[in-house]
């Protein structure tokens, strides 16, 4: 018998120990390192379970409800009162909001704080109750190519009638270096509508960026996911890793106390808005017209890179074009013979691609639009 398994394996010292003859050659040092073994208690000390990155995401992400509806991150704790990060464009809109936090309680949000040049915002809520915070990553080491997981809390779609948590795992494609209002990070992961605030993290669950809006290119009809880097958030905010945010207990034009009473709130300084297409955001928007014409449910629309024309794909198995400018529907094309699925537009609008389920993908050229 190896010598070493006595140390490591007590329970068969034990029940061989009476054969075992140790040779009178073996030097005393390493004997009486072998009694020393012998007489000390085996114990096994039990290590809480880390979390995953996809438990940490549930943990550290709210629900936002209210005036507008988005995602956000628990950043800090301070005795009761838990800071909230999430986009501006979520809370923009002047009335009352909650948060709900992944054990399923509501509180009332009581403050609202912009920050300055970019699409962030602070808010804050009280509870006695223990909740995650986000351990702050370093989004400077970020690179393409990298794994990062995005979570929030989507609103109603044709899958879920009501507000589900969402969790979306994809890659950093690109990082833009002169960002405009803190977008700096472009990734891949398939996030929907209400999940603006809610975090992007690493691998090793750390925070490392605030997800926020999704940019469609007009001319391939891709979509681009944006998120703003922490440290943005770090160097705004004056915060250390591992510390508080220090930010002003008294207000400043961009702060807005939520009353309890009146749930009535100032007038808010004019949010950062996307540049051409934010899914995220419902602020600030006003009905302008409603374009009435299909027979069945519209599957899809396309719009061309001048803003001048709309197209319209439905299950009626046709395709209506539109003026922008009037509402009015410029003409009709019939040619599929099952619904239409997606339409498109090329860049010099003069080519519209669709496709349905009759197998088919057409291609019609828009002459004298």
């Amino acid at each position: 018998m190896d010598v070493r398994s006595l140390v490591y394996c007590p329970r068969l010292l034990r029940k061989r120990l009476p054969t075992i003859n140790f040779s009178s050659k073996l030097p005393a040092i390493l004997l009486g390192t072998v009694v020393v073994a012998i007489a000390q208690p085996w114990f096994v000390t039990a290590q809480a379970p880390s979390l995953t990155t996809p438990e940490i995401a549930k943990a550290i992400t709210v629900r936002i409800d209210g005036a507008n509806t988005g995602s956000g991150v628990i950043v800090d704790r301070q005795g009761n009162t838990y800071t909230v990060l999430t986009n501006w464009h979520v809370v923009a809109e002047t009335g009352s909001y909650t948060v709900q936090t992944a054990d399923g309680k509501s509180y009332s949000v009581n403050s609202i704080k912009l920050l300055p040049g970019v699409d962030l915002a602070v808010l804050e809520f009280t509870s006695s109750q223990t909740y995650r915070v986000a351990q702050l990553g370093d989004s400077d080491k970020v690179s393409e190519g990298m794994t990062v997981l995005v979570a929030g809390w989507a609103d109603p779609d044709r899958v879920n009638d009501e507000r589900g948590y969402l969790l979306a795992t994809g890659n950093i494609s690109r990082l833009v270096p002169k960002p405009k209002k803190g977008y700096a990070l472009v990734y891949s992961n398939p996030v929907k509508p209400g999940t603006s605030g809610g975090p992007v993290l690493n691998d090793r669950g750390q925070l490392v960026g605030i997800n926020g809006q999704a940019i469609q290119d007009a001319r391939t009809g891709a979509v681009d996911y944006l998120g703003i880097p922490i440290n943005i958030y770090v160097k705004l905010a004056s915060v250390s890793r591992g510390n508080s945010p220090s930010v002003s207990p008294s207000p400043s034009p961009s702060t807005r106390i939520v009353s309890s009473s009146s749930r009535t709130a100032p007038a808010p300084q004019p949010s950062p808005t996307p540049d051409r297409v934010s899914y995220f955001s419902r602020s600030n928007f006003s009905l302008v017209k409603t374009l009435t014409g299909h027979t069945g449910p519209i599957q899809s629309v396309a719009t061309s890179f001048d803003g001048q024309t709309l197209a319209s794909g439905s299950r009626d198995g046709s395709i209506k074009i539109w003026n922008l400018s009037t509402g009015k529907e410029i003409r009709t094309l019939t040619g599929h013979s099952d619904l239409v699925w997606p339409v498109a537009i090329s860049p010099d609008g003069r080519t519209l691609v669709s496709g349905s389920d009759d197998k088919t993908i057409k291609i019609w050229q828009m002459v004298g639009r």
